[in-house]
């Protein structure tokens, strides 16, 4: 990926993973499904990016809330926005109709793995700096009222 972008970010390297794999849209390995979709290009805001679809053991923190994901893995993505983003990846939190296809949605797999010490996620925005996202609950803290 020549880009600035590219770059600048880190990627994932399939060959430093002892479980990752290549897959097809449907989620199965390569080898079991050599005429499906297995590369997509995604638009995010005014920009694009292009990748392979991999599978993968992602944990949301050191050995906690792991599972067994699909994503995509870019090769390709543009210099605007993501050469201004001061992130690697983009974890997409939206309805399963939203989603890649069956098996690309991280909330599901989350959900049926259980992953989570509880199936809910919360988001603190704030403009001063310091918004946070909680994975298996929320922070009192930062609630504005009991859920």
């Amino acid at each position: 990926c020549p880009s600035r972008a590219c770059v600048t970010h880190t990627k994932y390297d399939l060959n430093k993973s002892s479980g990752g794999v290549q897959v097809a849209k449907n989620g199965k390995p390569l080898a079991e499904a050599p005429e499906v979709k297995k590369e997509s290009t995604v638009k995010f805001g005014t920009g694009k990016i292009h990748g392979q679809f991999y599978q993968d053991r992602i944990c949301l923190g050191i050995d906690s809330a792991c599972m067994t994901a699909n994503f995509i893995g870019t090769d390709a993505e543009t210099d605007s926005p993501f050469e201004q983003c001061n992130f690697d990846g983009i974890m997409g939190l939206g309805f399963k109709d939203l989603s890649m296809g069956d098996g690309f949605n991280m909330v599901d797999d989350m959900v049926a793995q259980h992953s989570l010490t509880s199936n809910r996620f919360s988001v603190y925005l704030t403009d001063k700096g310091g918004s946070e996202i909680t994975f298996g609950g929320y922070k009192r803290d930062k609630a504005a009222t009991e859920p």
